[in-house]
Parts: structure tokens; sequence; C-alpha cells
């Protein structure tokens, strides 16, 4: 059985949460604690011991510590109403304004959520994505006439320190891209028939062609994970070669299309609607399975495993809420 646990934050700016009870999860599978975030939520991200959400409705920045699933919110009025990216490592959280015309983005202090940096640069058009990995931040941002670049910002210093070339792809709506850093490299998918890795240190391109847009694709554990939308399969890739290595069968897809997935070495989750089902990522055999509350609609990742847990943005009674689940033994 998934062991799950739930806590509800309150109103106040920054003040502690406390634990309530959810009532979007069957009693079969025990209390649930959630983090009640409320309004519209754009992804999730996770760096050193917390794991962070924009909630777009109200500009307030939840921080939710990981070990004790306690919450503490902090407000950016200025900000409300936008939608905005966000990106956490180890030493520090950045997040970039996509109402901006050019890339607009701080620096939180992650202990005292304060904006401790704003660093320059250049720029087209508004942050589309943005990755924290290997002592920089990537940003990436529309190019000129088509496609993206990304830009490498210096976690030490704040200052941008290379640019790498264009990027090809459409721009359907200035936010039809996503970065990884994953394997030791940094990925780029979105409207192109291609995926782009990036050398960190030196941001050489390697870009391979692919039979259809990269967009959707999970990357993880050295490989690259694509979930059907129509059935019920999933697709474990080479990300190197856009190779498929195994299928996997899963559940089928649910009728509300409120599907994904989140990988990480050893550990597999997928949602189908409101079941949620564990599985052993080399076989596919599903270890455990639950009803929960759908996973909520989000542009960035609405689903991640941080320090061996699932954390993902449900969709409750209450609004959006993120719960968390520990993996089955």
């Amino acid at each position: 059985m998934l062991a799950v646990m739930v806590v509800l934050g309150s109103c106040a700016a920054p003040a502690a949460d406390r634990a309530v009870r959810s009532s979007g999860v069957t009693a079969a599978h025990g209390p649930l604690a959630s983090v009640r975030l409320g309004g519209e939520v754009d992804g999730l991200v996770a760096g050193g011991r917390y794991l962070w959400a924009y909630v777009r409705d109200t500009g307030v920045l939840v921080r939710v510590d990981q070990r004790t699933g306690r919450a503490r919110r902090f407000r950016f009025a200025a900000w409300r109403g936008m939608p905005v990216t966000t990106a956490a490592g180890q030493d520090g959280l950045w997040l970039a304004n996509q109402h901006a015309t050019r890339p607009n983005v701080i620096r939180i202090d992650p202990r005292t959520g304060r904006v401790v940096a704003r660093p320059r640069l250049p720029g087209a058009g508004p942050v589309t994505a943005m990755a924290a990995a290997y002592g920089s931040v990537w940003i990436l941002v529309p190019g000129r006439t088509a496609g993206w670049r990304v830009l490498r910002l210096s976690s030490a210093t704040n200052r941008l320190d290379r640019i790498s070339a264009a990027i090809p792809g459409t721009q359907f709506t200035g936010s039809t891209a996503a970065i990884w850093a994953s394997s030791g490299r940094i990925w780029v998918t979105g409207s192109m028939k291609v995926i782009v890795s990036l050398d960190p240190r030196t941001l050489a391109m390697h870009a391979t062609a692919t039979s259809s847009m990269s967009e959707g694709l999970v990357f993880a554990g050295g490989q690259a994970w694509h979930l059907n939308d129509s059935r019920p399969t999933l697709a474990v890739i080479n990300p190197l070669t856009a190779k498929v290595t195994r299928t996997l069968a899963v559940p089928p897809p649910s009728a509300t299309g409120d599907d994904y997935l989140a990988a990480a070495r050893g550990l597999l989750w997928v949602f189908r609607g409101s079941r949620l089902a564990q599985l052993n990522p080399a076989t596919g055999t599903i270890i455990a399975s639950a009803r929960v509350d759908p996973i909520a609609p989000a542009f960035y990742s609405p689903a991640l495993i941080a320090g061996r847990a699932l954390w993902y943005l449900a969709q409750t009674g209450h609004g959006t809420v993120l719960d968390q689940v520990t993996p089955a033994r």
C-alpha cells in the first residue's frame, strides 16, 4: 500500500502550516496530508531541503520542507497574477516573470524569501523555462526570429557567463519548450522534431532528430520517458539516439486527460486521472496502486520526486493542494 502524508497551509505569511485531514483519498489508503495552495500553480521545483510552488492568483511563493512537510509563505505582490517559472538548486531559488518583455529573473534567499539578486540578462522576450544544476542556472529564452537560446548564469556570481548557439523550434505561444538537467547534460525539448543536449562546460550542442515533437518528454536516470496519451503504454527512450529502448504496459489513459508521470533512478509513478500507480521502472510491474485526487493541470512539472518521495499538485474541492506519497517497499 502507498503511504501518504498531508499538511495544510494557513493563509498567514510567512507562518508555519498545520496538519489537517484531506477528504480527497479513500479511507482504504489512510489519511493524507496536503499543503493547501488554493489557486493556479504553474509547476513544482525542488532544491536542497525544500520544494517550491508559486501561486499565481495570490502572488504567493510557498516553501515546503521535504522532511517535515511544514510550509511557509512569502508574498510577491508586484508579480501577482503573472505567469512565473522557477528553478531551484542547493544554494538558491530563481523566479522569472513570463509577462515581461525581456528576461526578468530574480534570485531568492531560500531561508528568508527575500530577493538577493536581479541579474542583467540579454534576450528578445520573456524567459521560457529554467533549470538549476552543475553550479549554474540554465535559462531558456526565445531567439530573435525563431527557436531558443540557453543562457548560463553562474550561481556563484549571479552573472551571465555563456550563451548557447541557436536552438531550432517554432514559438507558438512563447512558452513551448522545456529545459532539463539530467545525467550530466542539459536537455531542451519542445515544439520541434528534435532533442537537443548541451555540454554544461562548453555548451557544445548535440541535436537528435525525432519522429514527432519532443515536447512532453520527462528526463530521469539517463533516459527520457514518454507517456502515451491514447494507449496504455509508456516508452523508454535513449535521448542521445531518440530510439525507443523499451515499451512498458501501464494503466489506460483517463477520460479527462489528467495524466502524467514522474521518474527518478529506481522510481516511477504514473497518473491516469484519479488512479496513481507505482511501477517497477525496469519491468513495468505495478508495485502499488491508489485512488487519489486527479493531478492538477500545470504548464511546468505538476509532479516530481524529491528525497525518494513523490510530490504532486492535486485538484480538490479546496482548490490546488500539494500531496506527498512515499514509495511502497
